[in-house]
């Protein structure tokens, strides 16, 4: 039961599996890969078990949606259905936060036009790119060279962010957060 609980949950299957795979008779010790045909049993486990059941879950959840939404629009034209829906359109509609907090400053105004900039958009996103890549970059026994690309690079990296939070803070104030 234990074993088949941990396969349902899929958390440290693979273990219990090749422990499985590796079982020999009783009272004799384990074999590498003696019982490969256990590994089936796993894999069709968790193809039915798992994957079907859940799927089939989710299906149950959408059918009783379904019909709780037929009940709810139930005596309602499609006519009615879309001025509901428009209606509820337009009182939950808000104003775009950068609309919302353009400054009116002429300094400000500059650093805004800065800020929200295609080309700074695509900088900052390259940057944020570049710098995922310099930390998987990163591995032990690594030569001091390599360490002291990592480290500078990391700092410019810093230095980009810290540049882009003060012109951000200097244009939006506090509602930046």
């Amino acid at each position: 039961m234990l074993t088949l609980f941990i396969v349902s949950t899929l958390e440290g299957w693979p273990d219990i599996m090749l422990s499985s795979v590796d079982s020999t008779k009783m009272n004799e010790g384990p074999e590498i890969e003696h019982s490969t045909n256990y590994a089936y049993f796993y894999i069709i486990f968790i193809l039915i078990g798992s994957f079907f059941l859940v799927n089939f879950f989710i299906g149950v959840l959408f059918l009783k949606y379904e019909e709780a939404q037929k009940a709810e629009n139930k005596g309602y034209t499609p006519e009615h259905i879309n001025w509901i829906s428009l209606q509820r359109m337009v009182t939950e509609a808000r104003v775009a936060h950068e609309k919302l907090n353009k400054p009116t400053g002429l300094m400000r105004l500059k650093m805004y036009n800065l800020v929200t900039s295609d080309p700074f958009d695509i900088f900052i996103m390259s940057n944020i790119i570049l710098n995922m890549v310099q930390m998987a970059m990163t591995y032990e026994g690594s030569s001091d060279g390599m360490n002291n690309f990592l480290r500078v690079s990391n700092y410019f990296f810093t230095l980009v962010f810290l540049i882009e939070c003060i012109l951000k803070l200097i244009t939006y104030h506090w509602s930046y957060f």
